[in-house]
């Protein structure tokens, strides 16, 4: 829920909630999956507040850890920026979708500010080649 929730709780909410769930028991540096932790979610869904929750909790090595595909959380921020930067530009986006991809280009730069904050490595991040970008 708190991965999802485009910025429609406050900082307060978010952080309550992720630490009553920690001490319950939730581990913030589980992977899943594809090796995803939460902070890998938070980044991907451009859930700025849980990004900054994480960030100021996590050991510092959590912030630039890698999935099984070995890609931090930030890359994958970067990426799905790239993504909807793209929808967004796009001649045939329909305009209601135009909308969605503007709110989520916010949270995903508010979420990469965090990770960058917090000491992500911008140069885990891949750049295109030359040869990608046609």
């Amino acid at each position: 829920a708190a991965f999802n929730s485009n910025a429609h709780y406050p900082q307060s909410f978010i952080d309550a909630y992720l630490d009553l769930i920690t001490q319950h028991g939730a581990d913030m540096t589980e992977a899943v999956g594809i090796g995803w932790t939460p902070l890998c979610f938070a980044a991907v869904h451009g859930s700025p507040q849980v990004a900054d929750h994480l960030c100021r909790k996590l050991p510092a090595d959590q912030v630039n850890r890698r999935d099984n595909q070995g890609q931090t959380p930030l890359a994958k921020a970067a990426e799905e920026l790239d993504h909807n930067i793209q929808r967004l530009q796009h001649p045939n986006t329909p305009e209601a979708d135009k909308e969605r991809h503007r709110a989520k280009i916010d949270n995903l730069k508010l979420t990469i500010h965090s990770l960058l904050r917090a000491g992500a490595d911008i140069s885990s991040t891949p750049t295109d080649t030359e040869e990608d970008r046609h």
